[in-house]
């Protein structure tokens, strides 16, 4: 007989690297004056990564890759209180690992940009905008270099991809497995005749070219059905209206959040 055991050892780092992880933030921190200097003390030093964590509220207590928890509370109320455009934090913040019990980074943070209420400037919707207007572009490069071709293992072949098959797409849920959440894909292909090949389509998640191969028609509705369409259909109402109204109370009502005082 053979008995076999296995045993199960969580790796975590030791005092020793945890300190001189320590000694190494707040040497860099100690040569860190303003932004500009730590971004570039950052990024030039191995070992460090430079990330970016915006539109944090005055209330959260995670954004960006800063993960939940009473580091992150306090990095956000020194932002709040303390710090002024420019800033950076008089010490590093740590972060555990829950898994290991121990700390597995520290974060050494700046205030880059203060957002007033109100309409957004331009600096600080740049980075969304640029995005978008990046992705149209390669979009409208894709399209061209398509042309007007309508083999799909040809486009496929352009751009070393290849082609897959995508069931259960309904108008109603425009979710696509492997792709997300493609409405305009979704609805082109119950635009498509079966078997007839789309026009490349400008998706959320990139350009697709779509083929009908079956297609479900929709079930006709039958008298005995209408009751409960109508439950549903009321359900719903109640459940949009609800939520509309809580909306417009939070909206009409003069309530200063003072949160912030105390957590």
């Amino acid at each position: 007989m053979v008995k076999i055991g296995f045993f199960e050892e969580v790796i975590a780092a030791s005092e020793a690297t945890t300190s001189a992880a320590l000694a190494k933030a707040n040497e860099l921190r100690s040569k860190c004056n303003d932004m500009a200097s730590l971004e570039k003390a950052a990024k030039s030093t191995a070992g460090w990564q430079w990330r970016s964590a915006p539109n944090i509220k005055r209330n959260d207590f995670s954004g960006g890759d800063l993960d939940a928890g009473e580091s992150t509370r306090n990095l956000v109320k020194w932002a709040y209180s303390k710090a002024s455009i420019g800033d950076v934090s008089p010490a590093a913040y740590d972060y555990q690992n829950t898994n290991a019990q121990c700390v597995n980074k520290y974060v050494v943070a700046g205030l880059q940009r203060i957002t007033p209420k109100g309409l957004q400037s331009i600096d600080d919707v740049r980075d969304a905008v640029t995005l978008k207007v990046r992705n149209e572009k390669k979009a409208a490069v894709i399209i061209k270099k398509i042309g007007s071709q309508t083999d799909m293992a040809a486009v496929a072949s352009m751009f070393q991809s290849e082609v897959k098959e995508a069931g259960q797409a309904t108008l109603n849920a425009p979710f696509i497995p492997g792709l997300g959440s493609e409405p305009k894909v979704v609805a082109a292909a119950w635009k498509t005749a079966l078997n007839a090949t789309s026009k490349p389509i400008i998706g959320d998640n990139g350009v697709f070219m779509v083929q009908p191969v079956t297609k479900t028609p929709a079930q006709p509705i039958t008298p005995e059905m209408i009751p409960n369409l109508r439950r549903q259909v009321e359900g719903q109402t109640v459940q949009q209206a609800s939520q509309a109204f809580f909306q417009a109370l939070r909206k009409n009502a003069s309530i200063k959040d003072n949160r912030f005082d105390f957590f």
